[in-house]
């Protein structure tokens, strides 16, 4: 835009009471209004100079491609067409997988020319498949959308779909060696499944969303039985992106404590910061997120953020593990072992200070790839834990096949442990056994001084709940972390905790009261 005003500064001549004053830099041209004198010629510059403008507020700066105002408009108008000729229209929704590893590893300098590069290719491929009538548009980010005013059936459309994951495929190969990106695609079509372009948008998104959900590179055809439809959800997927995009991830840090009360070890527990809502927990967006393939990139801007918090802690002389929780979708993707092992020694992380929580549904999908995952995190030198046992189907079947470290019970047992026999003679032998195959347990859910001693007199190793601390901002938990592991006297707060007066722990460096009072684990 700045060349364009320039161009228009050379031909422009302001006038003041009649007399013209010279050449104007692009500066005054943009900031104030005055009369102007023109030649013929400079009229024509000053209208190559209006188109330009128009160009600017269509198009994308980086691709060269039509942004989604243009894209919109011409939605508008194809449709029109096509009510009127009784015609077809198709829109495919495309999302990359794996380009922000670019941004990450080679900087976002290097991520516009992958992306410039990705987008050159994309347009040749839909053009040679589609013909020049199609669009290509950048909608955001990594996503692209097209627009075929007529294609010959969904035979067409699959076929196009195709020529979209070959063309990312090969472009990604030629410009980002290295790093593997690929293509998740989704498609609808007028009049089969919507009269109404934004309509036809969202269906185009759910179903790429279907396609992201298994891992990837592949294509899907809206499909509203299928897909189980929500449309509720797309305000979620929306807040999602753009919590990604602008950096609204925010990891809470909820301790894990000794038989002392010492903190040994803290949960990461992700949040969603809402403009003008606060904080969002977990079980307004995580299920759409395992359900879009969005849980691979939280997963991993949760684990970036815990790295450089536990080499924070530990440079600190902080000595403290991290507990981060794992999706069974990132479980299921071949190269999560390795991409988290990167991320660890990138941020400067003892792998030994980061322990994987998993859950038993992580085995039910993809067992042999999980299993795999799990050996080599192992290998790597993290500590795994199984979160919430005694929920699944198959808890004991699994716990002599897994690499485990440590068994964490499941609140349900722990808050019924006090008043239920039954319970608690589940829950102690729970304990023996996870001893006799060399695992420590943790005890979640704790909330009241019974189910403490309780726990404890069944010599669990470890507990967690809000009977020692919410969930914590990364200063709080510095403090706190701080105040334990330097006092002296550790005695004095196993009392506290004994006769019930200690519900949080006071670090005087502000009140977490103020968040949310339920935990919810990613």
């Amino acid at each position: 835009m700045d060349c364009a005003l320039a161009e228009l500064a050379a031909v422009v001549s302001p006038v003041y009471g009649g007399a013209a004053y010279g050449h104007w830099p692009a500066a005054a041209l943009a900031g104030y209004a005055f009369g102007l004198s023109l030649s013929a010629a400079s009229m024509r510059q000053v209208c190559r100079f209006r188109r330009r403008m128009r160009d600017f507020e269509r198009r994308d700066a980086l691709t060269g491609l039509a942004n989604c105002v243009e894209f919109d408009r011409v939605l508008s108008e194809t449709l029109e067409h096509a009510r009127e000729a009784l015609g077809c229209v198709a829109i495919i929704s495309i999302d990359l997988d794996g380009f922000k590893q670019v941004n990450d590893i080679r900087g976002r300098r290097a991520g516009d020319t992958v992306l410039a590069g990705i987008a050159a290719d994309l347009h040749a491929a839909i053009a040679g498949h589609s013909g020049p009538s199609s669009l290509l548009a950048r909608i955001g980010g990594d996503q692209f959308a097209v627009l075929i005013p007529r294609p010959n059936g969904k035979d067409e459309v699959t076929a196009a779909m195709d020529a979209v994951l070959k063309a990312v495929r090969e472009s990604a190969a030629a410009h980002s060696p290295g790093i593997p990106i690929t293509a998740s695609v989704g498609a609808s079509l007028y009049p089969d499944h919507s009269a109404d372009g934004p309509t036809l948008i969202r269906m185009a998104d759910i179903a790429m969303y279907q396609s992201k959900s298994r891992n990837g590179d592949c294509a899907a055809l809206f499909d509203s039985v299928a897909n189980g439809v929500d449309f509720g959800s797309s305000a979620v997927v929306a807040t999602l992106r753009d919590a990604l995009e602008h950096d609204r991830l925010r990891v809470l840090y909820q301790p894990i404590v000794d038989v002392r009360g010492s903190a040994v070890l803290f949960e990461a527990l992700v949040r969603i910061e809402a403009p003008g809502s606060g904080l969002l927990s977990p079980d307004l967006f995580i299920p759409v997120a395992e359900q879009t393939g969005f849980i691979r990139e939280i997963g991993s801007a949760v684990l970036k953020q815990a790295c450089r918090q536990v080499r924070q802690w530990r440079d600190s002389g902080l000595p403290v593990m991290v507990a981060v929780n794992v999706s069974p979708v990132e479980l299921r993707t071949p190269s999560f072992a390795e991409r988290a092992a990167a991320i660890a020694a990138e941020a400067g992380a003892p792998a030994n200070s980061i322990c994987m929580e998993i859950t038993e549904t992580a085995m039910i999908r993809d067992p042999e790839t999980t299993e795999r995952n799990l050996a080599a995190l192992r290998a790597a030198g993290f500590s795994i834990a199984m979160d919430d046992f005694g929920t699944g189907y198959s808890s004991l079947s699994m716990l002599h096949r897994l690499p485990l470290d440590h068994l964490k019970i499941d609140r349900s047992f722990s808050q019924a442990i006090a008043a239920d026999q039954r319970m608690r003679m589940v829950v102690a032998r729970t304990i023996q056994l996870a001893h006799e195959l060399g695992m420590s347990v943790i005890a979640e859910g704790i909330e009241h001084a019974e189910q403490f001693d309780t726990a404890r007199a069944m010599e669990c190793d470890y507990f967690q709940g809000f009977f020692f601390s919410t969930p914590l901002p990364a200063r709080q938990a510095t403090a706190l972390l701080a105040g334990i592991t330097r006092r002296s006297d550790l005695l004095r707060l196993e009392n506290a905790l004994r006769e019930s007066k200690l519900q949080s722990v006071d670090t005087g460096a502000g009140d977490a009261g103020d968040l949310e009072k339920v935990e919810m684990p990613l």
